[in-house]
């Protein structure tokens, strides 16, 4: 059977992205302090590692593996504050000032390709090795997945 993955809800990327900048905002302030005493020669980076691991969860999570969206968008954008760094589609700026913006971003450009094509799916289904094939519901795709079988 082929599962499609249903697009993740914006829980996780605030979640992590709360914690992520809380953190990374503790370590500023450390490196500040720090680098007064030490004339400069102080870098704080103690939890780079988790940090980072958990950055590499959301890429995946969001599709976002190739494009590192939310690193940019965290570390250069500096969480969305930053309102000269932009992203262009069609001669356009696209929202990204918030992490609403950000994820409904990473959903247009990451999922929508998800939306499957039905006039195909029988042909696909035929062509593979599975008998079903359930593609989900945008209204409840859990309860109520839309499932199509097909006998060869």
């Amino acid at each position: 059977m082929v599962k499609m993955m249903n697009k993740p809800s914006i829980e996780p990327l605030k979640i992590a992205i709360k914690a992520i900048q809380e953190q990374h905002e503790k370590e500023k302030r450390w490196e500040k302090s720090f680098d007064e005493m030490l004339d400069g020669k102080f870098i704080c980076c103690p939890s780079e590692t988790i940090l980072s691991a958990l950055i590499k969860v959301l890429e995946v999570i969001y599709r976002d593996e190739k494009e590192q969206l939310i690193s940019w968008w965290m570390y250069e954008k500096d969480f969305g504050r930053k309102k000269d760094f932009n992203i262009y589609d069609n001669g356009g700026i696209v929202p990204t000032n918030t992490i609403e913006d950000l994820y409904n971003y990473l959903i247009k450009y990451h999922f929508d390709d998800d939306e499957t094509n039905y006039d195909n799916l029988i042909d696909y289904i035929k062509k593979s090795n599975e008998n079903t094939i359930v593609v989900p519901c945008n209204e409840s795709p859990k309860e109520n997945p839309f499932i199509i079988t097909c006998n060869k």
